[in-house]
């Protein structure tokens, strides 16, 4: 049976990551790794890496994305709208 690469296998993402904050702490993390880690905890089955960068580039630091309020997160964390146009012109790219 042929494995996976396990440098491109994106189905052991998670246990990859939480076996290096494990073995090397939250240095062997970079910030948007550990903020993407954090939110799987609580978002199963969900690619939590946009998710965890869109936050980073609203608050700045993880500092500041862990000291924020909860209502400022929830804000900056919900996928944002899109307009028809934006949605039609992925379908394209796509081939849908």
């Amino acid at each position: 049976m042929n494995e996976a690469d396990p440098a491109t296998d994106t189905s052991g993402h998670r246990a990859r990551l939480r076996k290096r904050l494990i073995e090397g702490g939250s240095e062997a993390l970079l910030d948007h790794e550990l903020i993407e880690y954090l939110l799987a905890l609580v978002t199963p089955r969900q690619d939590t890496k946009p998710r965890a960068r869109a936050l980073l580039a609203e608050f700045g630091s993880l500092g500041a994305v862990l000291t924020a309020d909860a209502e400022s997160l929830a804000r900056a964390a919900s996928p944002k709208p899109q307009s028809p146009r934006s949605r039609s012109r992925k379908r394209r790219h796509c081939g849908c």
